[in-house]
Parts: structure tokens; sequence; C-alpha cells
């Protein structure tokens, strides 16, 4: 019988999870969705029915999922179908997992909320609790648009999210109720929103209960207060701060404004919240990066942000530190030309934190400047398996195979990233360079149709930029 053990991971960016080793080459396509599908579903499905779901428009759907069966085969490494691998294609006409051979977070989840609900001692309760918010990663299946895609998705999203703040809620309440000062166990990795937030989410932050404990008049109970304080409006500052990060990612003009707002909103909950203030850093600096603010004002007001975030330091956790890091460093290398020390400050960041996509990021683009593209490509890489949804590190990974003259690599790249941010109109210029550049290395052949369709399709990028 086969030993391996396999986990999905649907909260949040699907992961697939092979003897405690998270499998690359999972990303936001089809296939994989296919895999998700049947991992959440369980038991057999009619390859048809199947077909039919994921491909539903097509003429040759049946195809379209013996192909997605064969990919699913090479990224799950399984050299040949039988009856103890993972993946069942028994030949009746049906599809699916072989059941007992894996787990899922989402049954985790759930089980340790029905654990705390079968307690009836409330400090008791917050284990179990704990322990379920930090399976959260964020919302069910992150990076696929449910609205567009399917009701398989929709539903479970709306579910786990509900029952996640309500989760956040209760303790918080138990929190306060029983005067506990270490809600920072909840640390900021652990909880995350799909970013941004919807409306009614939105709202729930605007209303969450500001009220703490009165300060004591006896000087030695003020710390304890303090903590009791924070452990109240902790919840709202991180659930504030990754929605910013949320509009901060989308890199418009609107959307870094507005998350000033989101960043101060969480600063305001709780003063000592180091993230925040690297949020801020990081947005002035990209205001000043893009030309949306004079640059000498936005580079002052990033530094005096990270100044802030200097007086929390000393109580800061690993992320923390490494957010601050790598904001200080984009500055030193971007406004002041400093490439030593931005360099020394990524690679101490990434220390810190090597799940740091946007330090990968901005290092690969300081190592891109100095004319490692290698090396640049490869850090770029490494911040896209971060978060493969993000259309802006897809534009990123565009842009390195591009200067190494990959330009079809580059051109499907900025593809990937318009489907997550279709406006973006940065993707849509980089993609008309990679047209050109290709039309141009192939026009030694002469002006042949395929070189002017190539042409054709760089001013139709150029216009849409």
């Amino acid at each position: 019988m086969c030993e391996e053990r396999w986990r999905f991971n649907l909260l949040g960016t699907f992961e697939v999870v092979r003897n405690n080793t998270v499998l690359a080459g999972v990303h936001r396509n089809k296939h994989c969705q296919v895999l998700a599908f049947l991992a959440y579903t369980s038991g057999q499905h009619a390859r048809g029915n199947l077909s039919a779901l994921f491909w539903p428009m097509s003429e040759v759907r049946s195809n379209n999922l013996s192909q997605a069966i064969g990919k699913l085969t090479r990224i799950l490494e399984l050299p040949e179908l039988n009856e103890y691998t993972l993946l069942q294609n028994p030949g009746d006409g049906t599809l699916g997992l072989l059941y007992g051979l894996f787990t899922r977070d989402t049954d985790a989840f759930g089980q340790f909320l029905k654990e705390a609900d079968k307690i009836s001692d409330e400090a008791a309760k917050i284990g179990p609790l704990t322990a379920a918010v930090r399976l959260y990663r964020g919302e069910f299946m992150l990076g696929y648009d449910a609205e567009e895609e399917y009701e398989w998705i929709a539903r479970p999203r709306l579910d786990f999210r509900n029952r996640f703040v309500q989760t956040l809620q209760t303790l918080e309440r138990l929190f306060r109720k029983l005067s506990l000062t270490d809600l920072a166990v909840l640390c900021e990795e652990h909880i995350v929103f799909a970013a941004p937030l919807s409306p009614d989410e939105c709202a729930l932050l605007e209303n969450w209960d500001k009220t703490v404990p009165a300060e004591p008049t006896d000087s030695r109970s003020s710390s304890a207060a303090s903590r009791a304080a924070r452990s109240v409006n902790l919840p709202k500052a991180i659930a504030a701060y990754n929605h910013g990060r949320g509009l901060w990612k989308l890199r418009s003009e609107g959307a870094l404004r507005e998350s000033i707002r989101w960043f101060e909103q969480a600063i305001a909950a709780d003063p000592s919240y180091v993230l925040a203030y690297a949020g801020l850093a990081d947005v002035y600096s990209l205001l000043g990066y893009y030309s949306y603010m004079e640059p000498n004002t936005a580079v002052i007001r990033a530094k005096q942000w990270l100044q802030e975030a200097g007086r929390w330091m000393h109580n800061a956790s690993d992320n923390a530190k490494s957010a601050v890091l790598t904001s200080n460093a984009w500055l030193k290398m971007v406004f002041e030309w400093e490439w030593i020390e931005a360099e020394e400050a990524f690679l101490e960041a990434l220390q810190l934190n090597p799940r740091n996509e946007t330090a990968h990021q901005w290092y690969s683009y300081h190592l891109m400047l100095r004319g490692n593209t290698q090396q640049s490509l490869e850090e770029i890489n490494t911040a896209w398996d971060l978060e493969p949804q993000s259309g802006i590190l897809s534009k990123s990974v565009g842009e390195r195979y591009y200067y190494k003259s990959f330009y079809q690599d580059a051109i499907e790249k900025y593809k990937d990233a318009l489907k997550g941010a279709p406006r973006y109109c940065l993707t849509h210029y980089c993609l008309g360079k990679a047209y050109e550049q290709q039309a141009l290395s192939r026009s030694n052949a002469g002006l042949t149709e395929e070189t002017k369709d190539k042409f054709a399709d760089a001013l139709a990028a150029f216009q849409r930029a």
C-alpha cells in the first residue's frame, strides 16, 4: 500500500502538499482547478459532467479534460495511474481522488470550530478557535473570480469568510471578558483577508466595537490595561492592514491613495502595529515612483513613516522587521542609488522572512538593474511562486524574460498579468514593447505577414496603454 500522504489547502492560494512538501507548478489554471474541485467535493465524478462544468462552451471539452488529466499526472509526479495512486481514473467514465489518502484544511478548520463548540470552559475554547484562525490563509480558492467561474467556489467562499469573521469576533469577546493580554498569538502572518474586502466586510471593520477597558488609576496596572486594549483592537488592525495591502497591490493611483486610509485605520486601532507603518511607507514610495506625487515629497513622507515604525521595532515580529527593511531598501535603491546598502537591506529582510514576496520582487529588480539577469529571473520566479495569483508579479516575471530577450515568454507572462489586472497601463505598454522587439528580431527575414502581425499587436497594446 502506498505510504504517501497528501493534503490540499483550499483556504487561500490553492496548495498541494505531499509528505509535508508543497508541490511546485500548482498555479491559477484550469487543470489545477479541476484538481481542487475533486479534492473539495470528494467521490467519483462522471467525466462528461466534469468536462461540461469546466469547458461548457468548448466543442472538444472531452479532449480538454484528457489533457488536464495528463498535466495533473505530471504535476503530482504519478508515473502511472493505478488503484493505489491519488488520482483515480478507473476507465468506467469517472474521475476522482482516492478517499483516505488525503486531508483538507477546510475539514480541519471546521473540526476546530466544532471542538470549540463542545467546550463549556470559555478559556479552553481559545485554543481550538485560534487553531482555526491560523488555518485561514485567505479566501477559499484565492485568486479565482467566483462570480465569473463556478458556484462551487462562490458558496464555500462566502461560508468560510463568514465563519472566519465570526471566529475573530468570538475571540475578541473572550479575550476582553477574560482580561487576557496575549492575543498576539493571532500573529499577522496567520490572519489575512482576500484583498480587497467586500463592502460588507468594510462596514464590519468601520463599526467594530472600539471600546477598551478603562485606564486604571493604579500605575502598576497601566501596562496590563494597555496590553488588554491592544488585545481588543489587534484583530481590527490586522484586517484593516490586509485590506490596505490588497489595494496597494493593485498599483493604480486611486487604489494606492485609498490604501492610505486603511493603513492609518490599522495604526489607529493599534499604534504598535509595525506592518501598517511599512505599508504607508510603501504607498508613498510608489506614489513617487509612478509620479502620482512629486517624488521628493513622497520620499520625505515615506521616510517619516519608517521613522515612526522605528519607535515600535523592539517588540516587532520578524515579518514586520522584514517589511520595514524592504521598504527602506526600495527607497535606497530607487531614489538614492545606494546599491550596496539596498542589497544588504534586501538580504536581511529575506533572511528574516523568506516568504516576503515583495522583498523577492524588489530584490529581483535590483539584480536586473545591476545586470544580473539570470539571478534576477530566479528571484522574481520565487516571488511569483509565493503569490501566483498576482498580476503585478506576473508582469514583473515578464519584464525579466524581456530583458533576457525571451520575448515570447515575456508576452505570455504579460497576458497572464492582464487577466488579474486588465487596466494596468504599464503591463499593456510592456506587452507592446515585447511584441515590437519580437517583430524587430524577425525583420531581418523581410517584412513577412507574421512580422506585420507582430507590429500590429504591438500597436494595439500601446493604444490600450
